[in-house]
Formats: C-alpha cells, structure tokens, sequence
C-alpha cells in the first residue's frame, strides 16, 4: 500500500482529539488515503464506499472543496450515526483533507431514535444545503466557525504561528434600521459582508457572520502590527464607502476588536471560546472609548 505524507503544519495527534477521523481523499480519481499508526495509507475501496455508496456521491463535497478552493461541509448518516465532514482544500497537491466527527449526540437532529432512516437522510439534505453558509450575506455561520475553528488553533499551535480573530460590529446599526427600514439595513449588510470578504486572503482567512450586525473574522499567521494595520484599512475603506447608493446612500462606521496571541498550551485548542471572548472584549473597549476605532488586545 502507498503512502501519503501530511503537511509539514499538520500534527495528526492534536487532530485525532477534536476528530474521529482524518483522511487524503483525491476527488477526481475517487482515491482515498486513511489514517492509520501514524501515516495516511491508501484503501483499496473508493472514497464514497465510506458511506455505504456504491456510486459517487451526488454532493461530494471534496470536487466541490477543490474546485472552488474553499472550505466545504456536509452531514451523512451510516450506521444510526450522524457525521459531519469537513473538507479543507489542498491545490496544490490537487487533494483534500477530510475531517470526520460523529455529532450524533450534539442533537443536529432532535428526536432521532423516532424518525425512520428516509425522514433522517431528507432532514440532512436540507441541513447540508445550509450548514455553513449565512442565507443572507453569503460569508461562512457560526457552524463553520465552530467546525473550522479548532483546526486552526491546532495548527497554529503545532508551528508557534499567532493566531489572529477580530469581531467588527456595526455602529448605531439600529438607528440605520429604524430610519431607513429592515429591508435596507439587511442590504446593508450584505454589502459590507462584500467589504469583507475583499479585504481578506482566500486561502487562509475566513469571515463569519457572528449574529446580527456584528462579524468575526479569522487572518492566519500575522503580526499584531500587520493585523492593526489591515484591520484598519478595512475601517477606513467601510468609512469611506457609500452603502444603498442611488436608493438611500447610505453612511455608516464600524468598530473592531483584535486579539493576537500564540497558544501556549495543547489544552488551551479546547476553548475556542475565550479566545472569542478576548476579541469581544476588544471591540466593547473600541464602543466605549467612542466608536469607529479598531482596539488590539
């Protein structure tokens, strides 16, 4: 059996504790490496065999990873058990990186043990066609962040590179929604989610929509110096911008919250949250002390 090599930034060990199961899947060829005692060793099966298929999979997710370059996500059901699976694109090396958690227990699907197997699987289809994607501005949901988080922290750890997450919020985006109306306060939004997603690298940065009028935005390996830097520049260039033009032109400030750190501790991957928690704090300083400000903890 052949062998495939991981990246040079990828600790499978660290990996194996937030998945079940990790493994190299090359779409075109429906080739698929496994993991096993430390290598990735080829199956003899083909990749969608996983799933009990005997045919392609009519949302692979891996062609559809690759071909746009992007991070992409799907449940599937085996077994009485419900999976999550998180494709992260290789290019280069024209392959994927799945990422296997069984979420059986995480109620995606409430009252399980009730529901025939033809009920479970529409009810996955229809969560597949929006598991991480914000129906509204197009950027990635919590759900995303929730599932792509963790294996960022643990890369960053593995090579003692910082990790960088920023929370930006909308200033006074109440009184935009009472003057001008919901339905162009949510245009709004989906035109600075477009600021957004122009202001950041495609391979390693990633935007959600946090909730509300409020974002949370990952950059992969920067300084403190750089991510104010740039941080501020997607400030000024919101400041600047006329939103609803030829409708309501529209003007409007945000304000953002940095934190910038390296993680210390294997055990500190386990909380994503307070690394939140610390941008969040950032950003409240950036409110109180006036508003349109970026704040760097």
């Amino acid at each position: 059996m052949k062998t495939q090599r991981t990246q040079n930034d990828l600790d499978t060990n660290l990996l194996l504790k937030l998945y079940h199961e990790l493994r190299y899947v090359h779409p075109v060829e429906k080739t698929h490496f496994d993991f096993a005692e430390d290598d990735f060793i080829e199956s003899s099966s083909e990749c969608y065999a996983i799933w009990g298929n005997n045919q392609v999979c009519n949302n692979c997710i891996s062609m559809r990873a690759l071909k746009e370059n992007k991070v992409a996500m799907k449940f599937e059901y085996l077994n009485q058990r419900v999976y999550l699976i998180t494709a992260m694109p290789e290019t280069k090396n024209n392959r994927v990186l799945e990422l296997i958690r069984d979420v059986t227990d995480e109620y995606i699907i409430e009252k399980l043990e009730t529901m025939s197997e033809v009920m479970i699987i529409q009810k996955l289809e229809s969560l597949n066609k929006e598991v991480i994607t914000d129906n509204l501005t197009k950027l990635y949901n919590r759900k995303f962040l929730e599932e792509r988080l963790p294996y960022d922290l643990t890369r960053a750890f593995s090579n003692q590179l910082p990790i960088s997450i920023v929370m930006v919020d909308i200033d006074h985006f109440k009184a935009i929604n009472d003057t001008y109306g919901h339905t162009m306060g949510d245009q709004v939004l989906v035109e600075l989610a477009a600021i957004i997603r122009s202001s950041i690298r495609s391979e390693d940065d990633w935007a959600v929509r946090y909730g509300g009028e409020e974002f949370l935005l990952y950059v992969y390996n920067i300084d403190s110096k750089l991510l104010y830097e740039k941080m501020e520049t997607l400030r000024k260039l919101v400041e600047n911008n006329l939103f609803c033009k030829g409708t309501s032109d529209i003007h409007l400030t945000i304000s953002c919250g940095l934190q910038n750190q390296y993680i210390a501790e294997e055990s500190d991957i386990q909380d994503m949250y307070k690394y939140i928690k610390k941008a969040d704090d950032a950003l409240y300083e950036a409110k109180k002390n006036g508003r349109n400000r970026c704040v760097i903890k």
